[in-house]
């Protein structure tokens, strides 16, 4: 930026470019042009242009809908349930009321969708998502923006608001990749820069000491470092959200680095084990989808934040599309006998003996294996139980070492239904707005495929909103 002028003005300054803030940029410009009030737009990132759209680029964009005009059932019953009743009620039914039209604008822009057969081989709800992945999402909304009047600054950092003396926003300082900090004029600022699940001094603080042995689902985990939720709470911004959970998923941790996506979605079909060679959880409670972030958080805090999942080859063949399930197509480790698995594996050939013929043992015969349901064919006498698809673990056996990815936090900055951020007094901060992943809606348990639909009817509401108020002041 160091041959850009020191001083300089946009009506709305967007930071970050996923779903969030590309649907914000989209629907403001798209509200100038439809009104004949022309306005100025900046949008920035960290990251470079071949690398934009934060964790939107990378996730499958998975949308927790039947169709593209038809929720999934339940939509608000469970996102309520999980949160315990923390998640306000309004918020949610806002999302739920505007999530067919969200898509339907979507696909205005080019993006299509269809229905979701991949990571997920069995599972308990309908899921839709866009045909090229997330990727199509940034691509899409990025042209919109760029086509509609954006400007876009890449490798350029948010890193304080500043205020005029009635605490009104009146401007943010950015800093380019050569160092150098402009303070660039505004009316209004949308903080769409996702979490904190890139800061490990953040998430050390929340959450312990184990997560410097988590691994980021995706390279774009590195941008998300907290400084939106900082710079915003240093003015008086109130926090919500759960800041001691984040949403993860259980990875494979021979993936390399920036691999994205590595993730382990057939536990379910074999048992997990720690390092000690025993058992530590029901494995097959329930479908993978509706499990795997429990099972990831109770690996979070085994010895050293891993697992080992052993299955046996017999398993693999019986289960159609088995590698339809893991993200790092990586062939398993495989061993004869369980004393080359456990030398494989650096773990205790006894107690490791002990934990699969204990397992084995325990198997309820009288009911057929069937990968394509809950079967029903579980364990009995053994704690802990496995509920579903329990079936021997015999040679050659196949192992997989299992870790955690981090996906985003739960915690960040409270707004209100038109995506205003508010003050911890529950008044809007006049020209401060804020959508996605840096708003704190989470609470308990993630409700599986809402992330991105979220940011992308959250940036969609706020964008509107940024350019009402900055008209009302020209």
């Amino acid at each position: 930026m160091s041959d850009i002028e020191k001083e300089f003005y946009y009506d709305i300054i967007v930071v970050g470019c996923g779903a969030a803030g590309l649907s914000a940029a989209v629907s403001a410009l798209e509200q100038s042009k439809e009104e004949g009030k022309k306005i100025s737009l900046l949008l920035i990132d960290r990251s470079d242009m071949n690398r934009v759209g934060g964790n939107t680029r990378y996730t499958t964009a998975l949308m927790r809908m039947k169709s593209e005009s038809e929720l999934a059932d339940n939509f608000v019953e469970d996102f309520l349930k999980f949160s315990e009743g923390k998640t306000s009620p309004e918020y949610v039914k806002k999302l739920a009321q505007e999530a067919p039209e969200t898509l339907k604008w979507l696909k205005k822009y080019g993006v299509e969708f269809t229905k979701s057969e991949e990571m997920f081989i069995i599972k308990s709800r309908p899921r839709i998502r866009p045909k090229g992945g997330g990727i199509e999402i940034v691509e899409k909304l990025l042209l919109a923006a760029k086509s509609l009047g954006a400007e876009v600054f890449y490798e350029t950092t948010a890193w304080k608001l500043s205020l005029d003396d009635e605490g009104n926003i009146n401007g943010i300082y950015l800093r380019g990749k050569d160092g150098i900090s402009v303070k660039v004029k505004t009316k209004a600022v949308v903080l769409a820069c996702g979490g904190f699940e890139g800061n490990q001094e953040m998430l050390s603080k929340y959450m312990g000491r184990e997560v410097y042995n988590f691994k980021p689902i995706a390279e774009s985990i590195k941008y998300h470092r907290g400084e939106c939720i900082n710079m915003a709470a240093e003015i008086g911004a109130k926090l919500s959200g759960d800041f001691t959970l984040l949403h993860v998923e259980p990875v494979d941790l021979r993936a390399p680095e920036n691999f994205a996506e590595p993730y382990v979605m057939v536990f379910p079909f074999g048992v997990l084990v720690d390092i000690n060679g025993e058992r530590f959880i029901d494995e097959a409670s329930s479908t993978p989808d509706e499990i795997y972030e429990e099972v990831t958080r109770k690996i979070m805090y085994l010895p050293k934040s891993m697992a080992w999942l052993i299955l046996s080859k017999d398993i693999v063949e019986k289960v159609p599309k088995f590698y339809d399930g893991l993200g790092y197509k990586a062939e398993p480790i495989i061993a004869n006998t369980l004393k080359e698995l456990a030398e494989k594996c650096n773990l205790p050939i006894d107690k490791l003996k002990e934990t699969i013929e204990r397992y084995n043992n325990s198997i309820v015969n009288n009911i057929e294996f069937d990968p394509s349901k809950l079967d029903g064919k579980g364990t009995k006498g053994i704690t802990p139980p496995k509920s579903n698809w329990a079936v021997p673990i015999i040679p050659p056996f196949y192992a997989i070492p299992v870790g955690v990815g981090i996906v985003f936090t739960f915690g960040g900055l409270s707004t209100d239904l038109m995506g205003r951020v508010l003050s911890w007094d529950e008044v809007p901060i006049q020209g401060l707005y804020a959508a996605g992943e840096i708003t704190g809606v989470y609470y308990g348990k993630y409700p599986g495929a809402t992330s991105v639909l979220r940011s992308l009817i959250g940036g969609r509401i706020t964008g509107k909103s940024a350019y009402s108020f900055v008209i009302k002041l020209k």
